[in-house]
């Protein structure tokens, strides 16, 4: 089998393509070397630029998956009070049975008054009492895939039928409300997003503008023996793909110290109502950030370089 070549002036010239690249490349770096400190102070501010309204979105975003699983999970069926263990058991089986059904938690009154104790901090008032006045709940967890308000309030209506059933709870107004503010705040982080990518884009037409002035005249050579736009432009692009990676980079290490830092004040507040909420900075959301960092990075200078050497003559 014949490997497959080039003929000789198209591997002459793919050669001479990236041996400019190559060129290209290191002159970024060593344009970058030659000021430390502004590329330090440039990458600084894309990080914090894209840290800011990313970590409030994934936060944002935690707290709407935990509490989208939670929502419509449960329906609390409260008991009349004669229902005694035994038929409370017995209602807690049968309703198993039903397909829409997924588990059902069964809360003794004795246990509904002993969580009311630990909770309400009112137990001096409790024990003043002649009996328990608290009824026996079944939690009902639906299947999975019953998501819908329309069909949770259908199963709810089936509940309320059964015998011994006094109240059954479905607090659809909180639910939605609870959902069109987390809604609300998803918009307000992509609308930060736009205006900070907007601010990562400034900052490196700032950071290019510095570097072509301190390069002024090494263009005004390239210029003065023909060097073409393309040549001239093409370290600076590659300047401005290093620094947005970097931001990138640090962005994303940003929000994950942020989060490790957080995670056990969060693990704290779930806690307290029984549900994780884990703050994940996954490796693919990473990627994205640096890939997005580059992107802006490369319009902006695509953008923004044809205006700054156009001043500049021999």
């Amino acid at each position: 089998m014949k490997r497959f070549k080039l003929p000789r002036p198209s591997r002459d010239a793919l050669t001479a393509w990236l041996n400019q690249h190559r060129l290209a490349l290191r002159t970024a770096i060593e344009h970058i070397r030659s000021a430390p400190l502004g590329a330090a102070l440039t990458v600084l501010a894309i990080a914090i630029a894209l840290a800011l309204p990313n970590a409030l979105f994934l936060t944002i975003d935690s707290f709407g998956n935990v509490l989208g699983q939670q929502q419509g999970r449960q329906i609390s069926v409260f008991m009349k009070l004669s229902v005694d263990g035994k038929a409370l058991h017995r209602l807690a089986a049968e309703l198993e049975k039903n397909p829409d059904i997924d588990s059902v938690d069964v809360i003794t009154r004795d246990e509904s008054l002993q969580r009311f104790r630990e909770r309400s901090g009112m137990a001096d008032l409790l024990d003043l009492l002649p009996a328990n006045p608290l009824p026996a709940v079944l939690v009902i967890h639906p299947r999975a895939d019953i998501d819908e308000m329309d069909a949770l309030e259908q199963l709810a209506i089936t509940i309320r039928g059964r015998e011994g059933v006094d109240e059954v709870m479905l607090d659809r107004e909180w639910i939605g409300t609870l959902f069109s503010a987390l809604h609300a705040f998803e918009r307000f982080s992509m609308l930060m997003m736009l205006l900070f990518a907007l601010l990562v884009a400034l900052v490196i037409y700032n950071g290019l503008r510095i570097d072509v002035l301190r390069h002024r005249q090494e263009i005004e050579v390239i210029k003065l023996v023909g060097g073409s736009d393309h040549y001239i432009q093409r370290p600076f692009h590659y300047h401005a793909v290093l620094l947005g990676a970097a931001g990138g980079l640090l962005a994303s290490l940003l929000i994950a110290i942020v989060f490790a830092l957080l995670q056990p004040r969060f693990d704290e507040l779930g806690a307290a109502y029984g549900v994780e909420l884990p703050l994940d900075l996954t490796i693919g959301y990473a990627f994205t950030l640096v890939l997005l960092a580059v992107i802006l990075a490369l319009l902006s200078s695509r953008i923004s370089l044809g205006a700054l050497l156009r001043d500049i003559q021999p």
